[in-house]
């Protein structure tokens, strides 16, 4: 993204690319406000997630980047600024016109869970990334490539 999204496509794209970096459901991402994101600490903290609980959730680098080119508002102003009924009607169009017809938003939940996994010591924490209270349910989220497993083994 190169600059501050103007069209509901473009707020998609931004939110979709902050899910891909969080782990962030699609209604945590959409419900985000200015005044939970905690720049120094680098989190968000979300007051209420799906499991009915607060959770904070770190930022990484590229998520920090996109919500530079986004810009600032008040504290209680909503980051992203589409609805949910749009971004479903942009993301249905975006699947069209890529052919990737079997591609979720939801699904960028499992792929940053995968590539978050990669970057922590162990399933606690990602856990608390995610906000998965069951492991069994994370086990779900998460998909190391064989691949990736044999070189952590050597």
């Amino acid at each position: 993204m190169k600059s501050k999204p103007v069209t509901a496509k473009q707020w998609m794209a931004a939110a979709f690319c902050f899910a891909l970096e969080t782990a962030m459901r699609k209604g945590e991402v959409l419900s985000l406000e200015w005044g939970e994101i905690h720049k120094v600490a680098k989190y968000a903290h979300l007051d209420m997630t799906k499991n009915g609980e607060e959770r904070n959730v770190p930022l990484s680098k590229a998520a920090f980047d996109l919500l530079a080119k986004l810009g600032e508002g008040a504290p209680k102003e909503r980051i992203f600024k589409v609805e949910a009924g749009n971004l479903d009607k942009e993301f249905r169009a975006a699947r069209k016109a890529t052919g990737l017809m079997h591609v979720r938003f939801h699904d960028s939940r499992r792929e940053a869970t995968t590539n978050i996994a990669g970057k922590l010591s162990n399933v606690l924490e990602l856990a608390a990334v995610t906000g998965h209270k069951d492991l069994k349910m994370l086990k779900i989220y998460f998909a190391p490539s064989p691949a990736d497993l044999a070189a952590k083994m050597g």
